[in-house]
Parts: structure tokens; sequence; C-alpha cells
């Protein structure tokens, strides 16, 4: 690595000898930060220093979340010795919990479970000794230890020291150093976050962001995007480039960025406070206009200003009324920018947006002004790909015209009180007036040029492998991710008129444009679709002019044969499982791959049986024998690998329902599933519990099932709950949904319908263990616990069952049943869903979560 050193020093110079005297002048009226004037075409260089122990935290943050990640758990007792574990906490929990049976531990492992020192020997000792599961997998897998999040105690060095290098002019700063970004930090090259101290000042900045950009193959998306909007004056941020060390290492290139804080409000609107400032994302509220809460955390409480705008907001209903107190035109700006930019992460009532309450001291009007930032996916990359698009069929491809939020349908009113559509006036005007001035091909394409050429030979360090084939500042995370292997050629041609289609995705095909022609194209269709008169840059709306120039695309092919998984290597032969067709999977760098090999080169049937391995999407057990667990699929019998089931008990069986239909042609397992019973219990062919004691072992859409006088049957007493005040029944089956139309008298509450009557919804349907054994949390998503993939918090000491609410705070959360999971219309869905169901592609436009058994029963009919 001593030679990278002194190739990016040889790089630094050379590029900022070539580029010295060619200062931006792309801005006419440049109303950016100093720090962003004096790095442009020159790259500065952050230097931090932390503590070695702060240092080894890092990286060893970032390796326990890759070891104890049930995809690619390694047994690694640093990350169970790590500064954030609490041995004691984790031997208390263990016992709180029932994970160990406290009425058969001995008074000595009693005492050594209640040390407040309890060693990792002591611990692994009653670990073994008391629950099967291995001790590694233990602790990995229960929630027992929290790794620092950007939700809970992320990791952050509040003494960090930061060197600033820029065109041979060094200064140093005291900082807070941080991890940054949400969604990308799945990524193996992380996101950073540098805050400078009080009295400290970066030519004008006091908060930067370093980014990754990994999900942009040019490198370029984000920073044209910022250049457009800069030049538009709209209100937002300011992007160049930069490289990090840390501790002397080099780490990569990263987008420099800043931040919507005290500094930038106070450079745009002459603010020194930030108290109305307002971050938003769609889990802080479920409004179809704006969920927003305070930036400053210590107003949150008391604020009032924005329910006070929400309020306003539902009660208008004119262009006028709006203007008073909304910002009409920058925000009708931003929709016209969105469509031309292909900015389709940037929805209203969801995030990548900040709300400021301006005060216009001349007048003393206060307006809302909407303020968007994190362009890296524009310019046609990934699901905003389709260029011949009219301004309404846009904002209809992405669900901002009509779409669904929280289980309910909405229009979307601001559109509609604006009249923004084809037709309207502003609307075309401001379009031909944003091409004029910046957002056509005579002006992006050049600039796209020249911001190639210098960023060239630092993206070709960035993604060239060293000795030992790692790239600079990359971690191993639990899955290996396309957008963490783009190579400099797909910088190069990327940049230029190159499409990469990513074939990892379930959904659909991922299409990165290249930059090139997306420009040409939605240019082009832009003027046609929308009726302008673009003759100032005429030669680009031939039909042809991009087509000709456009090669064969790049493709990754992580979809092999449509499974959504790669193809494994040939020298993955083992079958390790299957998919939901039958189709046969191996495993192969901690991750799912499809075997395409030929039938001799295959190691068929599970575990010496001439049955197949379950998929992992399997979660129904129908019975248990000497061999394992089994369920059916495709049609046929087959048996669930041991790590899939080593944490269930033998009396944990699954689903009690037989498959309607007999088996075909293969032999039964021996142990056969109990009679069922004459007296029926709430239409299945099982009869209702007799005893209010009996465990409640299984929950499923028809309700809570135990086990009497060894057979099953459904738990039928009669609950109770807010409405039996109403001399309204409570709902009693899990699947019940929430009727919209119908609310309590006090607004708190709502109803389902039950048999053709109204009845109460109550924890049973809120939460997944919801009813007789737990309560819903009330106040905390935080998981405590996870117990056969149900999650729990703790609320007055008590358990509780973390509800299905929380899973819209997540940033992986699967999609509930029967709700959209993907689709060309539904972009911006979940692609997973919830634990029962599967994503079944009903078309290329509408992708739906079933539950397995949907898909057992078309197999067996």
């Amino acid at each position: 690595m001593k030679l990278n050193i002194k190739i990016i020093s040889f790089i630094s110079l050379f590029v900022a000898t070539v580029f010295a005297s060619d200062r931006d002048d792309f801005y006419e009226n440049d109303t950016r930060a100093e720090l962003f004037k004096k790095t442009d075409f020159i790259v500065p260089k952050f230097k931090i220093e932390i503590s070695d122990e702060d240092y080894k935290k890092l990286f060893l943050k970032l390796q326990c979340e890759k070891d104890m990640n049930k995809r690619s758990f390694v047994r690694n007792d640093d990350c169970y010795t790590a500064p954030w574990v609490n041995l004691h906490e984790v031997a208390e929990k263990s016992l709180k919990y029932g994970y160990i049976n406290k009425t058969i531990v001995t008074e000595t492992d009693l005492k050594i479970i209640k040390n407040e020192n309890i060693t990792l020997t002591e611990l692994e000792s009653i670990v073994t000794k008391y629950i099967k599961e291995p001790f590694g997998e233990y602790l990995s897998y229960h929630n027992l230890i929290s790794i620092p999040s950007d939700k809970t105690n992320d990791y952050q060095v509040n003494d960090a020291k930061l060197t600033f290098e820029l065109d041979g002019n060094v200064s140093e700063y005291s900082v807070k150093f941080s991890l940054g970004g949400k969604g990308t930090r799945k990524f193996g090259k992380q996101g950073y976050n540098i805050k400078l101290g009080k009295k400290a000042d970066l030519f004008g900045r006091k908060q930067i962001r370093l980014r990754a950009d990994l999900m942009d193959p040019s490198f370029l998306r984000d920073k044209l995007s910022y250049d457009v909007c800069n030049v538009l004056d709209l209100p937002t941020l300011s992007s160049n480039y930069a490289e990090l060390y840390i501790n002397g290492k080099y780490m990569g290139f990263y987008v420099m960025r800043d931040a919507f804080k005290t500094s930038w409000i106070k450079q745009r609107f002459g603010d020194d406070s930030t108290k109305y400032l307002y971050t938003c994302d769609r889990s802080y509220g479920s409004s179809s206009f704006f969920n927003c809460i305070n930036d400053d955390e210590d107003l949150r409480e008391n604020d009032t200003d924005f329910k006070e705008f929400q309020d306003r907001l539902a009660n208008t209903t004119t262009v006028d009324e709006l203007k008073e107190f909304f910002d009409v035109e920058t925000f009708t700006k931003w929709q016209v920018v969105k469509y031309l930019l292909g900015a389709w992460d940037h929805v209203n009532y969801a995030h990548n947006i900040y709300l400021y309450l301006y005060h216009d001291k001349t007048n003393g009007n206060d307006k809302w002004i909407p303020l968007l930032y994190d362009f890296d996916n524009t310019f046609g990359a990934y699901f905003s790909y389709i260029t011949d698009l009219s301004f309404n069929e846009y904002f209809y491809y992405n669900q901002e015209l009509e779409y669904t939020l929280h289980g309910e349908k909405y229009s979307n009113q601001l559109f509609k009180i604006l009249k923004l559509n084809d037709k309207n006036k502003d609307v075309k005007r401001l379009i031909r007036e944003v091409m004029i001035k910046v957002f056509n091909p005579d002006i992006l394409l050049p600039r796209v040029d020249k911001l190639k050429n210098f960023l060239d030979p630092y993206i070709k360090l960035d993604r060239t492998r060293d000795e030992e084939g790692k790239l600079p500042g990359r971690f191993e995370r639990a899955t290996q991710y396309v957008e963490d292997n783009y190579t400099y050629k797909d910088f190069l041609v990327n940049t230029e008129f190159t499409n990469i289609i990513i074939n990892q995705y379930t959904i659909q095909n991922a299409v990165v444009y290249g930059i090139k022609g997306w420009i040409i194209e939605r240019f082009k269709y832009a003027c046609i679709k929308n009726g302008l008169n673009c003759s100032f840059a005429s030669k680009y709306l031939e039909d042809n002019y991009s087509e000709n120039q456009s090669p064969e695309p790049i493709k990754y092919e992580n979809n092999c044969k449509g499974s959504g998984l790669k193809c494994c290597s040939s020298k993955v032969k083992k079958i390790k499982g299957t998919d939901k067709y039958g189709n046969e999977l191996g495993w192969e760098d901690n991750d799912w791959c499809f075997l395409n090999k030929e039938e001799e080169d295959i190691v068929k049937y599970c575990r010496g049986t001439k049955y197949n391995c379950c998929s992992s999407y399997v979660v129904d057990i129908h019975f248990v024998d000497e061999t394992g667990y089994w369920s059916i699929e495709g049609g046929d019998w087959c048996l669930l690998p041991e790590d899939f089931t080593k944490n269930i008990s033998r009396d944990e069986i699954y689903d009690p329902e037989k498959p309607e239909k007999e088996i075909p042609e293969k032999e039964i397992p021996e142990k056969e599933i109990p009679e069922k019973d004459n007296d029926f219990c709430r239409g299945t062919e099982y009869p209702c519990c007799r005893n209010k004691n009996s465990k409640v072992i299984y929950t499923d859409s028809k309700g809570d099932w135990a086990y009497e006088n060894n057979e099953w049957c459904l738990y039928d007493f009669e609950p109770t709950c807010w409405s039996t005040e109403l001399n309204v029944p409570c709902c009693k089956l899990r699947g019940t949904k929430v009727d919209n139309r119908f609310k309590s008298p006090d607004g708190k509450n709502v109803f389902g319908i039950e048999y053709n009557q109204k009845c109460g919804i109550n924890d049973i349907q809120l939460c997944p263990s919801g009813g007789l054994l737990y309560s819903c949390c009330k106040k905390t998503c935080t998981i405590v616990k996870t117990e056969n993939n149900k999650n729990f918090g703790e609320e007055d000491g008590h358990l509780c069952s973390i509800p299905y609410s929380c899973s819209e705070n997540n940033e992986n959360q699967c999609a509930r049943a029967y709700e959209p999971c993907g689709g060309i219309n539904y972009p911006n869905s979940p692609t997973c869903c919830e634990t029962g169901y599967y994503c079944e592609t009903r078309n290329e436009y509408y992708h739906q979560c079933y539950p397995i058994t949907h898909f057992h029963d078309e197999e067996l009919n």
C-alpha cells in the first residue's frame, strides 16, 4: 500500500495542476459555500486521527455485523467481549426471557449468572449446560447483544482530529467523527459524518458528509444533480469530491457534501437558528402530505408548528389559500426538476426531504419551504430509467399521483390544488425554462465530459484492488452486492451511452442508464410528450441520435435463469435447498446461488433420504419423525434442513393442518397427524380448546392453536378489549384487517369485520404474538428477544410483542400479507414478505405477498 500512497500524492498534484487555472464557470451567480467554490476540480484530503481503541472499535463493529449475521455466521469471541457488550446483562436476559429454565438452575450456577463481572468462559459454560444451541449462535441469533447502529448508540468518536489538506494548505480541527448514511450501510464502503467544534469553521461549513455513492457506477449522478439544482437556485446542498484517510490508512474516494444544519440555514436564509428546520421520513407519521419532525431533538416534544401546518394543508382547497403559508413556486419547480432528473427517491410524504419554516422579516409572513437532497439515484438509475414519459405519466409511474400509504389509498392533494399536470401552463413554462437554462444536452454533455476527465484517475485508484485483492475502504459484509464491485470500466462507459443491467433483483431487472444517453432521451421526450418548442437544441430530437451511439449494455448476471440469485460456480455441486419453484440451490460466498448444472453433477436428495430439502421459503412443519421435520413443497414431501430447525423443540409443530390433497407416488413418512375431531371450531375441522390454561404453541390467520388430548385445538375463549364496553365483540382472527370506514367514538381505535359483523381490532391483530400470551408494545420498537421468528420488547418489566407498525421504521422491512412486494408500478415497495408469505410475480407490473400455503395449494391442484 505504500506504493498506492505515492500514486495518490502524484495524482492529486497532477490533477490539481491541470485544473488549477480552470475554475468552475458552470454557475452564473454562485451562492454555494466557500468550501465548494475552493474545491471545484481540486480534491481535498480529509485525514482523520482517532485513538487505537476507537480505530479497533470501528473495524470490529463492522466485522461483528457480518460475523453475527445468520447468513454469514462465524464465531468471533471479540464480538462477545466488545466495548458495547455487557455479559452480565446477557446472562440476566437469558434467565429473564426463559432461554434458561430457572427451575433447573443450581444455586452455584445462579450465583454465576447474577455476578456482574461474569466472564465469557463462565457464560459459555452456563449456556452449554442449560441451552442446546451452540454458544456463538445463541449470542448472535437472539438479539442478546446489540451492535451500535444508526438507530441505537451509533459509532461516534467525540474527540477525533481532522487534518484538512487543500491545494497545498493544511489546517487542523477537533471534530466529531461518525458513520453516516442509512440504507447504504449494507454495502462494503461506508459513509462518514464530520462535525467541527462550536467555534470552528471549514470555509463556511461546520458539518461535512462523505458518501461512498456505491449505487452509482458513474460516480457523477449526485454531483451533476446538485449542480443542476444550484444553477436553478433551488434550496439544496452542494457537492464535490474528497479523499479520506483514517489513522493513515487510505479509505478511498468520496462524494463530499454539506448538510441542512445551522451554517447552511444562516447562509441561505440569514437565520442563526434551526428551530424551524424539520427532517422528513415516512416513518415519522401517516400523512399523505409530509411526515416530519423537528431536526432539533430538544424541541420535538413541545413543537406544535408542524402539526398546525399539517392541519392547514388538510383544510386548504385553493391555490391562493396554499400560497399564504406554503412556497408554491419552489414546490412546483422541485416537481419539474424531479421529472427531468428522474429523481424517483424524493416522494413528498417519504424521505430525502426537509422542510423549513421561513419567517420573512420584511412583511412578517411565515412560509414553509421544501428542501431536497441525496440525488445518487437520478439520470435513469434503477427504477426511473424509462425516458419516454410526460410530466403526468412520470408521476403516475412513480406512485406520486395515486398511491397507497399505511394501507389506505390517497390522491396527491397538492398536485390537485395546484393542478400540476401536462396541461398546466406554469408546468410547461418551467420545464422549458429549466431545459433552456441547464437541462439540455448542449450544456450537460460537456459538463459530464469535464467531470469525467477530472475524476478518471481517482476512480481508477478507488476501484483497483491491491495485492490482497481488496478495494480501498471496503469492509466485508454479510451479503455481497453488485454495487460493491463496480469497476473502473463501468465508470468509463456509464458516463457515456452504455447501460448497466443488474439482474440481482427478483422484482425486475434494474437498469442504470448511460448518463449521456439518458440526458438526450429525457430531453427529447420531455419536448415531444409535453408539446414544447425545443428548437434551441433541435438536433437532439432526431429519433436515432442517441441510438446510433448506444453500445451493448453491460450485464451483471445475479439473476440466474430468473431466480433472483447468482449462478453457482462449477465447484458448487451439493444441494443446500430449493426455491419456491423447486429449483435447486447451493451455498457460496455467504449467499444462496442457483444450481444450473447437469443432472449427473448434482448430489441429490436431503440428508440421506430420497426426498429433496425444503427451500428457505417453507415454514410449515407438517409433522416430525426420527429423520427430522417434514413439510410439503411443489406437491411432494421435503425435509427441512437442520440449520433451519435446530432451535425448534419437538413439540412445536407449526401447522396443524394436513394438506388437502394426497401427495402423489412417494412414500409417506410413518408418523401420522392425529385424526380430526367432528366437533368443529370456527369453520375449521378441529375442535375448540376446552382448557383456558392450555399452552398456545402456534398462531396463524385462523387464530391461536394449542394441543389437548393428543390433538390440535383452536383457542376460542372470548377475548376482552376496548370494544366490549361498546357492546361490540373483539376481533378473534389474527388475519382480520382494519376497516377504515369505522372508528371508535374517541377516534383512537378501529374496527374490523368478522362473520359479517363489526368487531374491535385489538392486540391479536396488531402484533404477531399479541392476545393471550403477550400484549403489544405500546411505547417501544426496541427488540430485546427473538423467538421462533417473532420479536419481543420490554415494557414495565414484562415482555411485549413488537407490533407490525414498528416494521415501518425498519429500512429492511418486508411487506405484509397481500401487500405489493415489487413490480414496475411499485418500485418503492419492499421486495420481501413477512414470515409465512412469499412474493408472487403476478405480472411485470405487480407482485403481491401470498401465503406459502397458497403456493402449495396451487401446485397440488
